[in-house]
């Protein structure tokens, strides 16, 4: 009975881990195509911002081919957790919310063209909170596949063919992973 109780209580503070333990800035993401790739977002929560509808709780890049960065509605919030692996990293300052505010508006609809090792929502993401461009892809396939600024270095065709997959990768995951209701 000692079991059922204690397992009951672990699943129940699983469960109510929310978008209550998310703050204004915080970096999300979720895992793709069986941990090939993460998904990363920033948390905006009900905070008033140029453009963005209310409900709207995510700022992030959306699809492949598009060169927006929008705010989004994250439906399931289980599905993402808080990743601001940046946080005490040396020579890495937290931006203020006013800093936040203002690499948002001035990303939002002005992201260029998506490139997986360069111009990606992992790039997106850590250029808001700490304003710096970083994807490591910590914790899945696609970061061993080529680093990028500031990690070590892979010459070009491996980096060309790392771009050809990850493009694969997330236009199957867009077809069948859960996405924020207008991602694409």
């Amino acid at each position: 009975m000692r079991t059922l109780i204690s397992v009951g209580m672990i699943l129940h503070l699983v469960i109510t881990v929310n978008s209550d333990t998310f703050k204004f800035g915080d970096i999300l993401s979720t895992r793709r195509c069986a941990d090939c790739f993460k998904h990363f977002a920033v948390w905006v929560g009900d905070r008033q911002l140029d453009d963005k509808e209310s409900g709207q709780n995510i700022f992030h890049r959306q699809g492949l081919l598009k060169t927006e960065c929008i705010f989004d509605t994250l439906s399931n919030p289980h599905n993402y957790e808080k990743d601001n692996y940046l946080d005490g990293a040396e020579n890495i300052t937290i931006a203020t919310d006013q800093e936040i505010t203002q690499r948002i508006q001035e990303k939002h609809q002005n992201c260029l063209m998506y490139n997986p090792t360069s111009r990606n929502c992992e790039h997106l993401a850590t250029y808001i909170r700490y304003g710096i461009a970083i994807s490591e892809q910590r914790g899945v396939i696609a970061r061993y596949l080529c680093k990028r600024e500031g990690g070590y270095e892979s010459d070009a065709q491996s980096c060309e063919a790392a771009e050809d997959l990850l493009k694969g990768l997330e236009e199957d995951s867009a077809k069948t992973c859960d996405l924020p209701t207008n991602a694409g």
